[in-house]
């Protein structure tokens, strides 16, 4: 098995899997990649400024509205466990 599955191995080595890159070839390939890249790193650059908005917007929500709140009931928890 061994022996054979050697010289399968040499048969296939003359084979070529894909083309050849050169010319105006390469440069289209190369250019087709960088706009691939430019492409997916734009998409996670503005997910991260959309979850940076988001998480922004939350704190200021937190801070302006719901914290106040929280204090005052707090507040008056405190007086009228005082009376």
């Amino acid at each position: 098995m061994f022996i054979s599955f050697g010289s399968k191995l040499k048969k296939m080595s003359g084979m070529r899997f894909g083309f050849r890159l050169n010319g105006w070839t390469a440069f289209v390939m190369v250019f087709f990649y960088a706009i691939f890249y430019i492409i997916w790193y734009s998409l996670l650059g503005s997910l991260w400024i959309a979850y940076g908005t988001a998480w922004l917007i939350w704190k200021i929500y937190y801070f302006i509205l719901i914290k106040p709140i929280k204090w005052i009931i707090r507040k008056i928890k405190v007086m009228k466990a005082g009376e």
